[in-house]
């Protein structure tokens, strides 16, 4: 997530060589030029969120409340040591709820929705990544979880105990509630999935309620022994689940042929198509997002530019290099899509930087179709 290299350092050099390879020994598939969506061209900065002293942010995920008010549930925790590697997001995040009445904010942190159980549950240590929608009179919030002293007791990083939980609220204020005790969807067991024993686990949920009335549940894993990051799908006829992979021998998304990778999918629907926007790891560069369509969620087209690097942005330019520079240089991560109406309305993303050189939410207004 944040401070890779950080990361990387304290996974051990075989990890951090394994981690940082983009290649497959074979030869790259060309890659698409970087062309810019319709979408990206949509796109007009409002600025930064959530900005606190010490306190670090991510994860920004915006829905309308009943009463029209707009709430953010973010990753959120204590600025103290290296709080952008691994002692910090994969064992201290936890997540809050915030709410304005306008998406660009001011924000006010309200309270912590959720942090981990301790113990050997499965979700002991960190929770992460939260992605929050409305679904009919009810509230969803998918989150990620691990456990840290299960993965030391097996001779593995944090990341291989991520596993995706779901929490339910009347109001995205809460108070929520742990659908079960387990999580909805982890790692698959069987051997003959692409995702069997997935080095990253399951993890970064991006969930879409199907027009057949389906729960489509899109997650980030690694193909069983590979290097890269690729995107699946799991669907259920109920929100609960159990969710069953729609593919068991392929992902739905996958660079690797290009060399690349991406993470963090936001899915949703407008006019009747699908759309993905997605954090681009090496398919145009690293501060691109990725955006992708289809007919029908499952075959996705070729990636164009969902949004570029913060300098692109006047508004983003204008702050000290030093902030643009803090931690992950001066991109957008976990992208997040604010609906109404069955439109997109405005883009949250996460920053790095700021006037603390932390790590904030910031927000673009998704200007309608010309």
């Amino acid at each position: 997530m944040i401070n890779r290299r950080a990361f990387l350092k304290s996974a051990g050099a075989g990890a951090a060589a394994l981690a940082l390879s983009t290649t497959t020994g074979e030869a790259a598939k060309a890659k698409p030029k970087p062309v810019e969506s319709d979408f990206a061209k949509r796109l007009e900065p409002v600025g930064r969120i959530l900005q606190k002293e010490d306190w670090v942010t991510w994860g920004c995920s915006p829905v309308y409340g009943p009463e029209g008010r707009v709430h953010v549930l973010c990753a959120h925790w204590e600025a103290v040591g290296d709080a952008s590697g691994p002692k910090g997001w994969l064992e201290r995040s936890k997540i809050f709820h915030a709410v304005a009445d306008a998406p660009g904010g001011p924000y006010e942190i309200t309270h912590c929705v959720a942090k981990g159980r301790g113990g050997d549950h499965w979700d002991a240590d960190m929770i992460h990544n939260p992605t929050a929608q409305r679904i009919g009179d009810r509230y969803a919030l998918f989150y990620i979880g691990n456990n840290v002293e299960r993965a030391q007791k097996q001779g593995k990083m944090a990341i291989y105990t991520q596993r995706i939980g779901l929490m339910l609220a009347d109001h995205p204020g809460g108070p929520w509630k742990r659908s079960g005790d387990g999580p909805v969807l982890e790692a698959a067991r069987d051997k003959e999935c692409w995702d069997y024993e997935s080095r990253y686990g399951a993890t970064n949920p991006a969930y879409l309620h199907h027009p057949s009335g389906e729960h489509w549940l899109y997650y980030k894993a690694g193909r069983t022994g590979g290097r890269l990051r690729q995107i699946g799908l799991a669907v259920s006829d109920r929100l609960e689940g159990p969710y069953r992979r729609v593919h068991r021998h392929a992902p739905v998304v996958d660079f690797e042929p290009y060399g690349a990778q991406c993470e963090d999918p936001y899915v949703f629907i407008e006019d009747g198509r699908f759309y993905m926007v997605a954090r681009d790891m090496n398919m145009f560069g690293h501060q691109y997002g990725v955006f992708m369509e289809s007919d029908d969620g499952i075959n996705w087209s070729e990636p164009k530019i969902a949004y570029h690097g913060a300098r692109h942005y006047p508004l983003f330019a204008k702050e000290p290099e030093k902030s643009l520079n803090a931690w992950r240089g001066a991109r957008f991560e976990r992208p997040q899509v604010l609906m109404k109406e069955g439109r997109p309305e405005y883009l949250f993303v996460s920053f790095s930087g700021g006037e603390y050189h932390r790590s904030t939410g910031a927000v673009f207004k998704v200007r309608p179709k010309p």
